[in-house]
């Protein structure tokens, strides 16, 4: 499991050209149909071409010399290998391909049923996971994600496929329509860099300060944080499509709008950060068959730090949205460079939870950041402004309290839980017992 997260994370390197391709597509898709009715089956195209493939040539490059040197370590043995790797970069092109059928369907306006899709998929997930880990273990939870990711995409083409608008243009229009994606890209594409390289750098730093399984529990943990930041930030990002035609600045009609939705995404995103420091015990509990502080205490430093980056959420779409990158690509490049230096001198001093602390410092900077850089280019009246402040300060507050009583409370949650656990994961529990722990230990 914790290689598995290793590799999966790593191969987020491989897919720095589909970072933002599905806004991307989403936008030109908006403007560009709205100007000359290009059709929707070359922007399809289009992404394919501009981070499908290279996503695709990347990450076969990265597998093959990691299964090398894994190989020639004899690290799992190459059944696990194989397994291993062959999930992950399924799971990895799956994910790109997926991500260009979503921009399309924002672009046609079809955002309620893909939004819906995404969900069922999900659902799908934790079904597949529920039947599949406990009868035949680790291998169950990496067959879960192929199958989750295959049907995702699925639905995704039916939707498409069924719409009606699948049209394909000339030659001629799908060149015009490819170099606009290049050039839309190119100006992004440090920025996707800097993102896409949070996960891997910080899980090799906590493979290297704590070992694998310490990579295996954040991996858990990070896996909640975003399935359910995915669940908060789906409903936002039509924003971005709606504000394509802007440019710097927004029509004094959009501004309200854009500052009613800042203080929703807040709520919002207390809401799920909330869900899942509260759940943290019981998530741990069913996975490892214990719950486990490390685990409980790295989902409340996620959630916190989630929920204040999330606070730039809304800003960020209207920023991206209006084609500005300076500020972004500027902002990445310092998040990066914060997290490589605080993950590795906190690591130091600290360990496994040093790096996932400074994880959480990077991550919380950017969405104040991101909101102050759109300030830069628009007002926003003195009462939503207050009330975004209170919000925000009181939600950071409430979330603090929060997580100290889920850490006291946890010995007694314990207990809890294990009066009605029943034998369903025991085979599961026995091996992953005992390798966390090893860990502790």
């Amino acid at each position: 499991m914790g290689l598995w997260a290793l590799i999966s994370g790593l191969l987020m390197f491989a897919r720095i050209s589909d970072t933002g391709a599905s806004i991307s597509i989403a936008r030109l898709a908006v403007i560009g149909r709205n100007e000359s009715s290009i059709r929707i089956g070359t922007y399809l195209l289009s992404g394919m071409t501009v981070a499908t493939v290279p996503a695709i040539v990347l990450s076969s490059l990265i597998l093959i010399v990691f299964g090398l040197y894994f190989d020639a370590h004899e690290i799992l043995g190459p059944v696990v290998i194989s397994q291993v790797l062959g999930s992950a970069w399924i799971y990895a092109i799956g994910s790109s391909v997926s991500g260009i059928f979503s921009g399309c369907l924002d672009g046609i306006g079809k955002m309620v049923p893909r939004y819906l899709a995404s969900v069922g998929a999900n659902l799908l997930l934790v079904v597949f996971a529920i039947f599949l880990v406990p009868t035949i273990g680790a291998q169950g939870f990496l067959i879960a994600h192929i199958l989750y990711v295959v049907a995702l995409t699925i639905i995704y083409a039916l939707l498409l496929f069924t719409s009606g608008q699948l049209l394909f243009g000339p030659a001629k229009e799908y060149i015009s329509v490819t170099r606009a994606s290049f050039s839309f890209l190119s100006k992004s594409i440090f920025m996707g860099t800097a993102r896409a390289g949070f996960e891997p750098v910080s899980k090799l730093l906590v493979g290297y300060f704590a070992g694998l399984t310490a990579v295996a529990l954040f991996d858990l943990a990070l896996r909640v944080s975003s399935q359910l930041r995915q669940l908060a930030n789906a409903p936002l990002q039509p924003i971005a499509v709606l504000t394509a035609r802007t440019t710097a600045a927004l029509s004094p009609e959009h501004r309200p709008m854009i500052e009613k939705w800042m203080l929703i995404s807040i709520a919002a995103g207390f809401a799920v950060a909330l869900g899942q420091i509260v759940s943290a015990p019981v998530v741990a509990w069913l996975v490892i068959g214990r719950v486990d502080g490390f685990f409980s205490t790295m989902s409340a430093i996620l959630a916190i730090s989630f929920f204040i980056n999330f606070s730039g959420t809304v800003a960020f779409y209207v920023v991206l949205a209006s084609g500005q990158l300076k500020g972004l690509l500027a902002l990445h490049a310092w998040m990066t460079i914060l997290n490589i230096a605080l993950g590795a001198s906190m690591g130091w001093i600290w360990g496994g939870i040093g790096v996932i602390v400074a994880w959480g410092i990077t991550l919380a900077v950017g969405g104040p950041v991101t909101l102050g850089l759109y300030l830069v280019e628009h007002s926003m009246s003195a009462r939503r402004g207050r009330a975004l402040v209170l919000v925000f300060l009181g939600g950071i507050a409430i979330l603090a309290a929060v997580a100290t009583a889920v850490t006291a409370l946890q010995p007694g949650i314990e207990q809890f839980l294990g009066s009605i656990s029943t034998s369903g994961f025991s085979r599961m529990d026995l091996v992953a017992c005992r390798e966390i722990e090893r860990f502790h230990a």
